[in-house]
């Protein structure tokens, strides 16, 4: 969704969003005119930058994942993949293990890792 319509936010800012960044101008229409384009890890960082000097309220974190539907989405999705490899994971030919519990929490911290 595109927005072209710029609403000013005061001190001379504007901000607009094309549905995929927000849109900051400084000063519009006159020669000192300035923009910056703020995508959503950008936009969170500054949220909690201005959250730890006091302004507003903490960007939200990453949502916790569920270790059970991590793990069912996991087999469902290596297994309709590559079959084989799902029933290699989920019984190691050596040690008969079920390998996707170190891959659920492999998972669930990168994920949480690349989140923040």
């Amino acid at each position: 969704m595109t927005d072209t319509t710029s609403v000013y936010l005061g001190d001379g800012l504007y901000a607009s969003t094309d549905g995929y960044q927000i849109s900051l101008t400084a000063d519009p229409n006159s020669p000192i005119e300035r923009t910056v384009y703020l995508e959503g890890p950008v936009y969170a960082a500054l949220q909690r930058y201005a959250a730890s000097h006091g302004f507003g309220a903490p960007a939200l974190a990453a949502p916790t994942l569920d270790a059970g539907r991590v793990d069912a989405a996991l087999r469902a999705a290596i297994s309709g993949l590559d079959y084989d490899l799902h029933k290699n994971v989920e019984a190691d030919e050596e040690t008969g293990q079920d390998g996707y519990p170190a891959l659920v929490a492999a998972f669930i911290r990168d994920y949480q890792k690349g989140a923040s």
